[in-house]
């Protein structure tokens, strides 16, 4: 599915490339706004080819920067309203086991101690960006620590991929191998974190059960 996703966003990119700049300019905002509420979607790739023609000339650098790092600002704050707003009330309206007040507190307690750190890396963190900013709303994080933090986390991640896009130019594919690779470590990191910490809580209920 990767594949397929990143081979249409390079023909899409290429198509629009042919229409005029500007529309380039609006595909790569609008790009990673769509990979933050559809994480298949690849928004990076789609970033780093947009350095990729900054470097070729086709682009200016500074909006090729500029343009995807402020639609991934504007989704991350997008999911933060809708986890402050809409996912706080699925907890307070006590719906299980798992949506509960209860929950919600742990979320809230949890963020307040970690949720600064948590997002200035949840750009590094591929596959759980989007729901580090739907927690930081249900944690209750203050609007302007996430959009602040959050921005720092977008630039430095951004300007990385940019940057090398950039110093590389014709072997910009290094890049997309190289980002493909990380992005696939750090996604079965997260899923081995997950299954430990489901193991966790399933020894912490059956002991309280004896």
């Amino acid at each position: 599915m990767e594949e397929f996703f990143n081979d249409r966003s390079i023909e899409v990119l290429r198509f629009i490339s042919e229409h005029g700049v500007v529309w380039i300019y609006i595909f790569l905002f609008f790009s990673s706004v769509l990979e933050t509420f559809f994480p298949p979607y690849p928004g990076d790739t789609v970033t780093l080819m947009g350095g990729y023609l900054a470097s070729s000339g086709v682009l200016s650098l500074p909006l090729a920067f500029l343009f995807p790092s402020a639609g991934s600002l504007c989704g991350a704050l997008a999911l933060y309203y809708l986890g402050m707003k809409k996912g706080r009330k699925l907890f307070q309206n006590d719906r299980g086991r798992i949506l509960n007040i209860a929950q919600l507190n742990r979320i809230e307690n949890w963020f307040g101690k970690y949720g600064v750190k948590v997002i200035l890396a949840s750009r590094f963190i591929s596959g759980v960006r989007s729901g580090i900013a739907v927690a930081a709303g249900l944690g209750k994080i203050e609007f302007w620590k996430m959009g602040v933090y959050s921005l720092i986390s977008i630039l430095a991640w951004n300007g990385i991929i940019i940057s090398l896009s950039v110093f590389l130019q014709q072997n910009w594919q290094r890049v997309y191998k190289f980002l493909s690779l990380y992005n696939r470590f750090i996604l079965i990191i997260v899923i081995i974190v997950f299954v430990l910490w489901l193991i966790w809580l399933w020894r912490k209920k059956s002991n309280k059960t004896f």
